[in-house]
């Protein structure tokens, strides 16, 4: 580097140390102290449904907003039944065979209520524990349906 090209960078490095001054430094700690007495009134606040109320105020008007965008009028199109036609197939691509539609079964379990047959013809329990019973009959049920009886929803 040339003397000529060092001197430049000193005035540029020299020029960019006076743009920090005190000045700067005291709008940095203004804006600080704004933050953080704005979190402080905001947690002073009176809570309205166990959130401060001016967060609240602002959910209420996120909801409004989101109503008014999501009017019946902005929704899809529903056509009747009539209108329908067999759906176009999406691609088979990784489809080696036809599957077997009628070996075909859904497996629900988890939080499903089982509704088979076999669990309403079981007897009620009567001991004390009857609703511990059947919070753990409903979180292990298991939930077998073939194809016909989901269409038949």
């Amino acid at each position: 580097m040339t003397q000529e090209q060092q001197e430049l960078i000193n005035q540029d490095v020299e020029q960019q140390m006076r743009r920090r001054t005190r000045r700067s430094f005291l709008w940095g700690a203004a804006a600080a102290a704004a933050g953080v007495g704005g979190w402080r009134w905001l947690s002073t606040r009176r809570e309205d449904d166990g959130i401060p109320w001016p967060l609240r105020r602002a959910l209420e008007i996120d909801e409004q907003l989101a109503r008014d965008y999501f009017k019946g009028e902005r929704l899809a199109p529903t056509f009747p039944r009539e209108q329908a036609r067999e759906p176009r197939v999406n691609g088979d691509i990784g489809l080696e065979e036809e599957p077997d539609l009628m070996a075909w079964k859904l497996h629900v379990f988890g939080l499903a209520e089982a509704t088979n047959e076999e669990d309403k013809t079981k007897p009620e329990s009567s001991s004390a524990n009857a609703d511990e019973e059947a919070d753990e009959a409903v979180a292990t049920s298991d939930l077998l349906l073939t194809l016909d009886q989901i269409k038949a929803l």
